[in-house]
């Protein structure tokens, strides 16, 4: 009999020895089933690695002799089994690692994408639609989490400003975050609840009407709308003051104030509000708040 055959022969006997297993694990009530599945499976991995690599013809023969061969292997796997919970650990880590790094990626996707501020009539004449969409939705999305940051650092009569204002510019960044709550401060400019300098700051926000065929506005899709007034009133507040002492800490040396100053975006691409597509030049910037 050669190698190969005698090969042959053993995985014949610990195939016909997997069946009567699994014909005595099927008769057992479920519990018992679960509790061998185990088992049963590294068997089955036992039966395919013989399958795919032969053993020498010494050691074919040797365990050709046992009545039950492969349950000696799986013994003897279970006893070398010490590295088993490691690969575990190391498994969920990868895979933990993994997920880490979309969300990262997906931030850094978020609050790296530019506002598209022009209305839907401007991008489907431009062929822009593809920016108009994905600004939406983040823009969407940042909303959502704005009020949900105010809903997460509110307890007992008391907004934490500072850790929601944080929470929701780690995700979105303070452009887009503050394009939102300008929109939302415009739409709610008989709200007696929002402060007299919120509405200041925000009608110094050049928002583009933005309606559709129907005559709906698109922009009420970015309006915090589940929160408080006067909570939104502190987040703006917050989020101004935030984004102040970040461009104070950013200003340049007074040397070099003359040659480093260029007037602000928000003037040159701000535009008085319109019904139709506005009149853009090709020059189109994200404004910056």
């Amino acid at each position: 009999m050669t190698n190969e055959e005698l090969n042959m022969e053993l995985y014949k006997k610990m195939l016909a020895e997997q069946k009567r297993y699994k014909q005595r694990l099927m008769s057992q009530p479920p519990k018992e089933i679960l509790n061998h599945t185990y088992e049963y499976t590294v068997r089955e991995d036992i039966l395919t690695t013989l399958e795919i690599h032969d053993l020498s013809y010494e050691q074919a023969e040797a365990l050709l002799r046992s009545e039950s061969p492969l349950a000696d292997v799986f013994k003897e796997f279970k006893r070398r089994e010490t590295n088993y919970i490691s690969v575990v650990l190391d498994s969920m880590e990868a895979c933990a690692d993994a997920e880490i790094q979309k969300e990262r990626e997906r931030l850094e996707k978020a609050r790296s994408t530019s506002i598209y501020p022009y209305p839907l009539g401007y991008a489907l004449e431009n062929g822009e639609m593809d920016q108009y969409r994905e600004s939406q939705n983040l823009s969407i999305a940042c909303k959502a989490a704005i009020e949900q940051a105010i809903n997460d650092n509110y307890a007992y009569n008391r907004l934490n400003t500072a850790a929601a204002v944080q929470q929701v510019a780690d995700m979105f960044g303070y452009n887009r975050m503050l394009y939102v709550l300008a929109i939302t401060v415009q739409h709610k400019a008989r709200d007696g609840r929002i402060s007299d300098s919120s509405k200041r700051w925000a009608t110094s926000v050049p928002v583009y009407e933005d309606k559709d065929d129907r005559g709906i506005d698109n922009n009420i899709q970015l309006v915090v709308g589940k929160v408080n007034p006067g909570l939104v009133d502190l987040f703006v507040q917050e989020a101004l003051e935030v984004r102040a002492r970040e461009r104070e800490q950013q200003r340049p040396e007074p040397a070099k104030a003359a040659s480093a100053e260029k007037p602000s975006i928000l003037v040159r691409i701000k535009k008085p509000v319109q019904k139709n597509a506005p009149n853009i030049s090709a020059n189109k910037t994200e404004p910056e708040l």
